[in-house]
């Protein structure tokens, strides 16, 4: 199923996420609770991945549902510092840059934190 997820602003909340399907169908929301930043997002193995404003890392099945209701993360982690970039995919890792200067790997199956790198 073809499909996109983009974060979601109101005049009130600047805090959801929404997936549409090809045609524009709206698939599925999530309501992470902080704001997301635009730049912070990225799919791959199934999921949707985001990172918010608290360092705060979720994880959300891409097919949790088709019918425009509520999902849940499968799993949070956070960074400690706030998400300053686009999150990376490469080679089974997902990447968060963050603002204490690191790039934090994470198991994108489970949330754990590897050891964070210097990126400055």
């Amino acid at each position: 199923m073809a499909w996109r997820a983009v974060p979601y602003s109101s005049r009130t909340s600047n805090n959801d996420l929404r997936a549409y399907s090809k045609t524009g169908a709206l698939l599925w929301t999530g309501a992470p609770g902080s704001d997301l930043p635009r730049r912070a997002i990225v799919a791959a193995l199934g999921r949707v991945f985001l990172g918010d404003n608290t360092g705060t890392v979720f994880s959300y099945s891409q097919t949790c549902r088709s019918d425009g209701g509520a999902c849940s993360p499968q799993w949070t982690t956070n960074v400690t510092s706030l998400v300053t970039a686009g999150l990376t995919f490469w080679k089974g890792t997902l990447y968060v840059p963050a603002a204490d200067g690191m790039i934090h790997p994470v198991d994108p199956t489970t949330g754990a934190l590897g050891t964070p790198f210097c990126w400055l």
